[in-house]
């Protein structure tokens, strides 16, 4: 069986990890094109989730080198900074996220204010 994980930021790893999916943490699109590399060699890996604020990570080269393989398949997730969005927004999100980790999680709209 092949695994989930997820390039996002500190902030936004948490909930992720909670849920019990792999966690990549980077600070930065450089962090997160390292990352990437890693991942996209990993034969274990089906499926990366990246946040979508570090989506520069994917330069031509690396998606010309993900449009070569099937495996694993690269899909954006929206950023924490996005995380003020619509109800049919977050159903989609609930969507993928069911889809990757085999069970629900309630999205809510609560923001750190600082």
């Amino acid at each position: 069986m092949f695994s989930v994980v997820v390039v996002t930021s500190r902030d936004s790893s948490y909930g992720f990890q909670l849920a019990g999916v792999q966690v990549r943490v980077a600070e930065d699109v450089q962090e997160a094109r390292q990352h990437l590399i890693s991942l996209i060699n990993d034969e274990q890996v089906g499926l990366i989730a990246l946040d979508e604020a570090l989506m520069g990570a994917v330069d031509n080269p690396l998606r010309e080198k993900l449009d070569r393989v099937y495996r694993p398949v690269l899909i954006p997730i929206p950023s924490r900074s996005a995380a003020e969005v619509s109800e049919e927004r977050r159903q989609y999100i609930r969507h993928l996220i069911r889809r990757a980790v085999g069970f629900d999680i309630k999205l809510t709209g609560t923001r750190k204010s600082g």
